[in-house]
């Protein structure tokens, strides 16, 4: 992710593998560099941390909305004490990712849906699976609003608005790289490649 924060998507040379990975937590560090003056990987330490905090409060909050104070304080207990949370606290966008969920689903529950359509497309930012929002956005909003089509116009479009993440990288890509489908395409360059799901299982035994 440094890599990316200095040299954003070249679209040159063996640089375009950068686009494997995802704008908004690179691109945090980046900015927060040259406002501090920081290390770039020094800012994203921070970020992650300071994300997982946050995203820590607001888990509290979306599971308090179901469940009594004992229930959500061990619900944070459980995701800060859980030995692979140590990827919360590094220069990953794991804890950036959590954060803009869980407060998109946040939104989302107290019918605030424009801020949940715009923190959804900002999770599908900082990670693919953000798109995937897109089905408890769903979910939620037909629980809250029924089939009626006439409800979803036009707050209802905040149920898609997580697609704006990969439109929006993409379009960047294109006009960088003249590719749109590099976030795609190059990530054999590490090692990355489709698989049956028990595939996992047969390499790790």
């Amino acid at each position: 992710y440094r890599l990316v924060a200095v040299q954003g998507y070249p679209g040159t040379g063996n640089n375009i593998a950068n686009a494997a990975f995802w704008p908004l937590y690179p691109m945090s560090m980046r900015g927060l560099s040259r406002v501090t003056g920081l290390p770039e990987e020094v800012s994203g330490y921070l970020i992650s941390n300071v994300c997982f905090a946050v995203a820590i409060v607001l888990l509290y909050q979306l599971v308090r909305l179901d469940f009594d104070t004992p229930i959500a304080r061990r619900t944070i207990w459980a995701i800060a004490i859980f030995p692979t949370s140590l990827f919360f606290t590094a220069v990953y966008t794991e804890s950036m990712f959590l954060m803009l969920s869980v407060a998109a689903l946040l939104c989302a529950r107290v019918r605030k849906w424009w801020f949940a359509g715009l923190l959804g497309a900002l999770a599908a930012l900082t990670r693919s699976h953000g798109i995937f929002l897109i089905i408890p956005f769903a979910v939620l909003w037909v629980k809250q609003n029924g089939f009626y089509l006439r409800a979803a116009i036009p707050k209802g479009l905040a149920v898609i608005m997580p697609l704006l993440g990969p439109i929006a990288f993409g379009a960047y890509l294109q006009y960088a790289q003249g590719n749109w489908r590099n976030f795609i395409e190059v990530q054999a360059m590490w090692n990355r490649t489709s698989a049956l799901p028990w595939k996992t299982f047969q390499c790790a035994t």
